[in-house]
Protein backbone atom coordinates (compact mmCIF):
# COMPACT_ATOMS: atom_id res chain seq x y z
CA UNK A 1 0.00 0.00 0.00
CA UNK A 2 1.24 3.42 -1.10
CA UNK A 3 -0.22 6.35 0.37
CA UNK A 4 1.26 9.52 -1.18
CA UNK A 5 0.91 13.22 0.72
CA UNK A 6 1.47 15.62 -2.00
CA UNK A 7 1.25 18.53 0.20
CA UNK A 8 3.71 17.55 2.14
CA UNK A 9 5.82 15.62 -0.44
CA UNK A 10 5.84 12.62 1.30
CA UNK A 11 4.88 9.12 0.24
CA UNK A 12 4.77 6.47 3.00
CA UNK A 13 4.84 2.80 1.98
CA UNK A 14 3.35 0.18 4.14
CA UNK A 15 5.27 -3.31 3.03
CA UNK A 16 2.45 -5.55 4.71
CA UNK A 17 -0.89 -5.66 6.31
CA UNK A 18 -1.56 -7.95 8.54
CA UNK A 19 -5.05 -6.73 9.81
CA UNK A 20 -7.12 -3.71 9.21
CA UNK A 21 -5.58 -0.52 10.52
CA UNK A 22 -6.93 2.93 10.21
CA UNK A 23 -5.53 5.38 7.97
CA UNK A 24 -5.33 8.20 11.07
CA UNK A 25 -3.01 5.51 12.70
CA UNK A 26 -1.17 5.21 9.92
CA UNK A 27 -0.47 9.23 9.56
CA UNK A 28 0.02 9.22 13.32
CA UNK A 29 2.69 6.59 13.30
CA UNK A 30 4.63 8.13 11.01
CA UNK A 31 4.58 11.89 12.25
CA UNK A 32 2.14 13.14 9.91
CA UNK A 33 0.91 16.31 11.16
CA UNK A 34 -3.26 15.82 11.59
CA UNK A 35 -6.21 17.06 13.64
CA UNK A 36 -7.57 14.21 15.82
CA UNK A 37 -8.95 15.49 18.70
CA UNK A 38 -11.21 13.07 20.13
CA UNK A 39 -7.77 10.17 19.28
CA UNK A 40 -9.53 8.39 16.58
CA UNK A 41 -12.94 7.57 18.67
CA UNK A 42 -14.73 8.94 15.72
CA UNK A 43 -16.44 11.37 17.15
CA UNK A 44 -15.05 15.34 16.57
CA UNK A 45 -14.81 15.15 13.26
CA UNK A 46 -11.41 17.03 12.65
CA UNK A 47 -9.73 14.28 10.73
CA UNK A 48 -11.51 14.79 8.07
CA UNK A 49 -9.53 14.06 4.75
CA UNK A 50 -9.63 13.58 0.56
CA UNK A 51 -8.53 10.43 -0.23
CA UNK A 52 -8.60 9.72 -4.25
CA UNK A 53 -7.10 6.64 -6.22
CA UNK A 54 -7.70 2.77 -6.27
CA UNK A 55 -10.07 1.22 -4.21
CA UNK A 56 -11.05 3.17 -1.98
CA UNK A 57 -13.73 1.63 0.79
CA UNK A 58 -17.26 2.91 1.04
CA UNK A 59 -18.05 4.86 3.60
CA UNK A 60 -19.51 3.70 6.80
CA UNK A 61 -23.16 4.51 8.23
CA UNK A 62 -20.70 5.68 11.13
CA UNK A 63 -19.08 8.08 8.98
CA UNK A 64 -22.19 9.79 7.04
CA UNK A 65 -24.11 10.26 10.63
CA UNK A 66 -20.85 11.87 11.77
CA UNK A 67 -20.14 14.07 8.74
CA UNK A 68 -24.35 15.41 8.89
CA UNK A 69 -23.45 16.01 13.09
CA UNK A 70 -20.17 18.30 12.21
CA UNK A 71 -20.70 19.97 9.06
CA UNK A 72 -24.82 19.83 8.33
CA UNK A 73 -24.67 23.25 6.28
CA UNK A 74 -22.64 20.93 3.43
CA UNK A 75 -22.71 17.29 1.74
CA UNK A 76 -20.04 15.12 2.13
CA UNK A 77 -18.18 14.68 -1.27
CA UNK A 78 -17.12 11.76 -3.09
CA UNK A 79 -13.92 12.09 -2.04
CA UNK A 80 -14.39 13.39 1.52
CA UNK A 81 -13.22 10.84 4.42
CA UNK A 82 -12.33 10.60 8.23
CA UNK A 83 -9.04 9.11 8.74
CA UNK A 84 -10.33 7.01 11.85
CA UNK A 85 -13.22 5.70 10.31
CA UNK A 86 -10.81 4.76 7.05
CA UNK A 87 -9.68 1.49 7.11
CA UNK A 88 -6.88 -0.24 5.10
CA UNK A 89 -6.73 -3.46 5.04
CA UNK A 90 -5.03 -6.05 3.93
CA UNK A 91 -6.47 -6.83 0.48
CA UNK A 92 -5.62 -3.39 -0.08
CA UNK A 93 -1.99 -3.89 -0.12
CA UNK A 94 -1.31 -3.23 -3.96
CA UNK A 95 -2.97 -0.38 -3.84
CA UNK A 96 -2.06 3.94 -3.86
CA UNK A 97 -4.05 6.48 -2.23
CA UNK A 98 -3.47 10.12 -2.94
CA UNK A 99 -3.99 11.77 0.46
CA UNK A 100 -4.82 15.83 0.83
CA UNK A 101 -5.69 17.15 4.35
CA UNK A 102 -6.99 21.30 4.61
CA UNK A 103 -5.04 21.76 7.17
CA UNK A 104 -1.74 20.92 5.84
Amino acid sequence: MKIELPQLHKVIELKTIDRPVSLLSVLVAHKIPIAHSCSGEGVCGTCWVEIEGSGIPKRTNESQKLWSKQFPQTTQNESQYFACLTLIRPEDSSKTWVVRCPSW
